[in-house]
């Protein structure tokens, strides 16, 4: 009987020393049973290129780290330290480790991991009052502040002024070879040869309020609010003597929302959103017409992009909508962004496949599968992007921003 007491005791004793190391294994948690533990990051931020280290306690099982879900390959571990290299397809977003045995280490307590985006010099610094600026070559380009125009031929490293005596909010239309703007009188300025003269354009109506200005090789077109605050367009050929008012469809006679683009072939884009219509008219001023059942919200002003008859864009505050079909039909890609407060102000594709969007809030994203996906980066500071432009030429985007809490603005250039 006694023999029997002990040896279940022994089987009792040994199922609960199994048990309670079972127990203390699990607790262990971290690579291979062994605590883990990050003391420090030396950065969260950094440039494509830039070397990260991470510090911490037996850290030497991490398999990989992951910045917004892309696998980035450690280029040094050990028991103490870890670390990599900002990849080129690198984009802003939770830091992550993982190590061999699937153990995850989120290191959130810190925040999101920024790539930065690098940039060239500035082109121009302190620049009071700014409202608009448009570079058509990656040397050509001007600006507007304190009711005057200002004009670079050689991409920033000189300024010259080539009007004064502005109007408060000017607009203006850069093409390679032509210089169009909106003067203080409401008149509608031209100059061929660079801003060195200027002439007027015939025949403008000064009862009409200048809303958008849009010009493509030889053709102009203005959306303009009249009297009564509904909207005209107007068109000029180059060898036209006069402005001509077309007869606007049912649909846009009372819509101030429309937004107008060119596209290949000199035709141009005319949005309705109340109506969700899309026009086409071309040289002879005759209207195509397409009506979609896609309803596009959200969607900003003066932000439709057309690359030809079918393929366009519409830009919303997070995200844009894109047709194959010339606006038949459409649909939404969203964009995900640091912060809610943050929206997005631009975008732009160069070709089929390589584009660029832009921020307020600095956020640079960048694809190159046609939108599929994007790399979103951040220019490093803490000014809003006030106002972007882009040339193809050289694939870029000149940019000015601002402090938060104001001041003068600074003008500068991302490469793709």
């Amino acid at each position: 009987m006694k023999k029997i007491f002990s040896y279940s005791t022994l089987l009792t004793f040994q199922f609960f020393a199994i048990f309670l190391f079972s127990c203390q294994d699990e607790d262990l948690g971290g690579p291979q049973g062994r605590p883990s533990f990050i003391s420090s990051v030396s950065a969260m931020e950094g440039c494509i290129g830039d070397t990260i280290v991470i510090k911490g306690q037996n850290i030497d099982d991490c398999l990989i780290v992951l910045i917004d879900g892309i696998p980035v390959m450690l280029n040094f571990v050990s028991e103490d330290e870890a670390s990599f290299v900002i990849p080129e397809n690198a984009s802003s977003g939770n830091l992550v480790l993982e190590f061999n045995d699937g153990i995850i280490h989120e290191i959130d307590d810190r925040g999101p991991f920024m790539i930065i985006e690098k940039t060239a010099d500035p082109i121009l610094t302190g620049i009071e009052s700014i409202r608009c600026f448009d570079f058509s070559s990656p040397q050509a380009g001007l600006y507007s502040a304190d009711n005057r125009v200002m004009m670079t031929k050689d991409g920033g490293v000189s300024w010259t002024q080539v009007l004064s005596n502005m109007d408060s909010h000017p607009l203006f239309a850069v093409t390679d070879d032509q210089i169009w703007l909106n003067e203080v009188d409401k008149q509608i300025l031209k100059s061929a040869d660079g801003g060195n003269s200027w002439e007027k354009v015939d025949n403008w109506n000064h009862d009409l309020t200048l809303q958008q200005l849009s010009v493509k090789a030889e053709r102009a077109a203005i959306i303009a609010l009249n009297s009564d605050q509904k909207p005209e367009l107007l068109t000029r050929k180059a060898d036209d003597k006069e402005w001509k008012m077309l007869t606007l469809p049912t649909e846009i006679s009372a819509n101030r929302n429309m937004q107008i683009a060119y596209h290949t072939n000199n035709h141009l884009k005319v949005y309705i959103p109340d109506a969700s219509a899309f026009y086409t008219v071309d040289n002879d001023n005759n209207w195509s017409y397409v009506k979609t059942d896609d309803v596009l919200q959200d969607v900003i002003s003066n932000s439709m992009k057309f690359r030809d008859r079918n393929n366009g864009l519409l830009l919303t505050t997070d995200g844009y909508y894109f047709t194959y079909d010339g606006g038949l039909s459409w649909n939404r890609r969203n964009i995900r962004l640091l912060s809610e407060d943050d929206q997005l102000l631009k975008v732009h594709f160069f070709n089929q496949y390589d584009g660029i969007i832009v921020s307020k809030d600095k956020g640079i994203l960048k694809t190159s599968d046609g939108g599929i996906s994007w790399q979103l980066r951040y220019l490093k500071g803490t000014e809003s992007i006030l106002e972007a432009d882009f040339i193809d030429e050289d694939k870029s985007v000149i940019i000015s921003i601002m402090p938060d809490g104001g001041g003068s603005a600074t003008i500068l250039k991302v490469n793709y």
